[in-house]
């Protein structure tokens, strides 16, 4: 082949690998992911490997510098050696000899699914985290094609977590077998998972904390909620109020995480220190109806309507909400708490 027509191949493929990282780049929106996840995935693997073999190609073709092919030879290496080290992970936290794998129970919570983990060995878990998950009982295509799907970790144990709670939003594949299963049996069913993954957000060193979920976002924010009453109660955070504001669109869609709220309400009881709230907005109650409070201490409010987050949070900037309390002194609505942090997750 002449010098001429190497360069050209070395420019053909050199197009073809940017053209792929670049496709690889805009692949992480999050509106790209959103439609199916599984196809997501599965394009974004082909994607990668057309990067490696056309980087690879354009090195050879293109360049007689031993450094270079050095380099291309080199990720390959990391890139088997972090999958190594991933494979030995999860063999740990998978297997143990008084209980050889994890176990999920599956349950109806409405619309959604609950899904409730039993795992081999304790961790420690972070709000924040998700972890990989694969069900063979459910879905044996996808375990043996390795397609595993990523759930937020919702609520766990308290200390070294053996068991960990996930709120799932059936849609299509792998999450519809989910809700199917969980309408057959309540059986356990034999899991793997990889993880934890993910950096959680240190909201503790915030004052006030306002968290805003629509729908089933409110998977994301209950493990912060927990984190945060679980710090105040042992003094380890700054936080001293958290406002929880949930928008739904029909009457009932509370009952996909009631539980999860009910026990952060019950373990806000530190000295009465009462400092969670809960609004709760439905689009579709009738206007007509008064806001209805449940609960003790007016803590958990349903309300028709939209939410107004400005008025709520010039309302919180001039603390007007819950009650603080230090070292058993209770302070009046309006006392100054810091600065504020909003978290939201639709």
């Amino acid at each position: 082949m002449s010098l001429q027509a190497k360069q050209a191949e070395a420019q053909l493929y050199g197009v073809i690998a940017a053209a792929s990282l670049l496709v690889l780049f805009a692949a992480r929106m999050k509106l790209l992911r959103r439609p199916s996840y599984e196809l997501f995935l599965r394009i974004h693997q082909v994607i990668a490997a057309l990067y490696a073999v056309t980087m690879w190609r354009h090195i050879r073709s293109g360049s007689r510098s031993q450094i270079s092919l050095l380099c291309i030879q080199i990720i390959p290496g990391v890139f088997l050696s972090t999958m190594l080290l991933e494979m030995v992970a999860i063999i740990t936290r998978n297997f143990a000899l008084r209980q050889p794998y994890a176990r999920a129970v599956l349950h109806k919570k409405g619309k959604a699914v609950g899904l409730s983990l039993s795992v081999p060995r304790p961790w420690n878990v972070r709000a924040g985290q998700y972890i990989n998950l694969w069900i063979p009982g459910v879905s044996f295509r996808s375990f043996l094609t390795l397609q595993s799907h990523p759930f937020t970790i919702a609520s766990w144990t308290n200390g070294r977590a053996m068991s960990l709670d996930f709120l799932v939003e059936p849609r299509r594949g792998f999450t519809k077998l989910l809700s199917q299963a969980a309408e057959r049996t309540q059986r356990p069913y034999v899991a793997f998972f990889s993880g934890p993954h993910g950096t959680p957000v240190p909201v503790g060193s915030f004052g006030s904390v306002v968290m805003v979920a629509s729908g089933f976002g409110i998977a994301a924010q209950l493990p912060y909620l927990k984190e945060l009453i679980e710090g105040y109660n042992r003094c380890e955070v700054c936080t001293r109020r958290i406002h929880l504001i949930w928008q739904l669109r029909e009457p009932g869609e509370e009952v996909y995480a009631e539980d999860l709220v009910d026990r952060a309400l019950q373990d806000d009881t530190l000295d009465n220190g009462y400092i969670l709230r809960v609004s709760i907005y439905t689009e579709k109650r009738p206007h007509d109806l008064a806001p209805l409070t449940k609960g003790n201490h007016g803590r958990l409010m349903f309300y028709s309507g939209t939410v107004d987050l400005d008025k709520i949070l010039a309302a919180e900037l001039r603390g007007e909400y819950v009650n603080v309390h230090d070292n058993g002194i209770s302070h009046p609505a309006g006392r100054e708490s810091g600065p504020l942090i909003v978290t939201g997750k639709s």
